[in-house]
């Protein structure tokens, strides 16, 4: 999933376009995915938030160097015992109802 925000200063394409969600089932539509969005036209820069330190597309890239990253914590977690970890909790004083639902 991405988002594409045009740009024109001065009569030349600077494009941004930001890749919100990236997901691929195997090794080759990940680098096939890379390659679709790299290929899009009028396109300057292309951010790619939330992606795993160890991601391969440092590896797939022409000159490697001019990727800017910033790592940031971003966890998720799945609660194994989720009443005992919602009981250890601190609420305000008003009622809050949690629907769970948890098929695994």
């Amino acid at each position: 999933m991405y988002r594409v925000k045009g740009e024109w200063p001065d009569g030349i394409p600077s494009g941004e376009l930001m890749v919100v969600e990236f997901m691929a089932a195997t090794d080759a539509a990940y680098a096939a995915l890379w390659r679709f969005v790299f290929s899009i036209d009028l396109v300057k820069t292309v951010r790619d938030a939330n992606r795993p330190v160890d991601d391969p597309v440092q590896h797939m890239l022409a000159d490697s160097r001019r990727r800017v990253r910033s790592t940031r914590d971003a966890i998720w977690l799945r609660l194994v015992d989720a009443p005992r970890a919602l009981d250890a909790r601190t609420y305000a004083d008003s009622r809050l109802v949690i629907d769970l639902r948890d098929e695994f």
